[in-house]
C-alpha cells in the first residue's frame, strides 16, 4: 500500500497538534486517577461516609474541584481534541490517531465539533488520491 508524502508544513501542524492532545490527556488522566482531582474526590467520599460531617461544605468543596477539573483539565483536552481532528492527517498512522480520538471524545455525535467527522475523514483521503495522482 502507498501512502502520500506529506508536505512538511502539514506533518509539523498534526506533530504539534498531537503532541499538545497527548500531553493534555496525559495532565487529565493523572489529575483525575492519582492526583489532585482523585484527592478531592477521595476527601469527599471520606467525609460523605462520616457521621457529623458538614454535607454542603463536603459537597460545595467536590463542586469547586470538579469546576477546576473541567476548566484546567477536561475543556482544554477537548478543544486540543477538536483540533486534531480537524488538522489534516498526513498518513494512515495519523488517520488511526484521528479516528481514536473521535471515538474516545465521541466526536462523531452531530453538533460535537464545527464540522461533521465523515466529511473531515473524507478531505483528508481526497487530498491523498490527489497527491497520488
Amino acid at each position: 500500500m502507498c501512502t502520500p508524502v506529506p508536505a512538511p508544513a502539514a506533518q509539523e501542524e498534526w506533530t504539534a497538534r498531537l503532541t499538545r492532545y497527548r500531553a493534555l490527556a496525559a495532565r487529565t488522566e493523572a489529575a483525575a486517577e492519582t492526583g489532585w482531582f482523585r484527592a478531592a474526590n477521595d476527601r469527599f467520599n471520606r467525609e460523605s461516609a462520616a457521621p457529623g460531617t458538614d454535607a454542603p461544605t463536603a459537597f460545595a468543596r467536590i463542586s469547586r474541584a470538579e469546576d477546576l477539573y473541567w476548566r484546567r483539565c477536561t475543556a482544554p483536552m477537548q478543544e486540543a481534541a477538536e483540533a486534531l481532528v480537524l488538522t489534516s492527517a498526513p498518513d494512515l498512522e495519523a488517520l488511526r490517531d484521528k479516528l481514536a480520538v473521535i471515538r474516545a471524545h465521541q466526536l462523531h455525535e452531530e453538533g460535537s465539533i464545527e464540522r461533521d467527522c465523515i466529511e473531515v475523514l473524507e478531505d483528508d483521503l481526497v487530498r491523498w488520491c490527489a497527491r497520488l495522482a
